[in-house]
């Protein structure tokens, strides 16, 4: 009995482990009404493959849920994320030039600016148009309901 749980609990233990998810946060958004960008950061190892279904999926979430059944891929490459982040803020900035220069820690000088330090990582990037009728184009046409 013992070594039946053990067993089960070390199988737990290495199917969560065994497969990372692909992507945490894949950004999207709309560029017009048929046409939208989604990308997926290459987190934890993933490929550029892996990304790109991962892409398609949602991109055929998308457009099912906009009720639409083909899509076609306009673009897709690879790009790079840059992510602003603040600098942390220990002390407070000046809000306008009188308190800017009354303060008698810095008098105005050396005085952090606030602006982000950028940091960047690789994504797959890909961009598709919806529509509700097979269309009529050079492309790969792909209906959403084989996805």
């Amino acid at each position: 009995m013992k070594t039946t749980v053990y067993f089960i609990t070390l199988s737990f233990l290495l199917s969560a482990c065994g497969n990372p998810p692909i992507a945490q946060n894949p950004l999207e958004y709309r560029v017009d009404e048929q046409t939208y960008v989604i990308v997926v950061p290459l987190e934890n190892g993933t490929s550029d493959a892996e990304a790109r279904q991962e892409a398609l999926k949602r991109a055929a979430e998308i457009a099912e849920g906009e009720g639409y059944q083909y899509i076609t891929i306009e673009k897709e490459q690879k790009v790079t994320i840059v992510a602003a982040k603040r600098p942390p803020s220990n002390q407070g900035v000046p809000k306008n030039l009188y308190e800017q220069q009354t303060q008698p820690q810095n008098f105005g000088q050396d005085r952090p600016l606030g602006n982000p330090i950028p940091s960047s990582s690789p994504a797959y990037k890909v961009v598709f148009k919806c529509y509700k009728d097979k269309p009529k184009t050079s492309k790969t046409i792909i209906n959403v309901s084989s996805l």
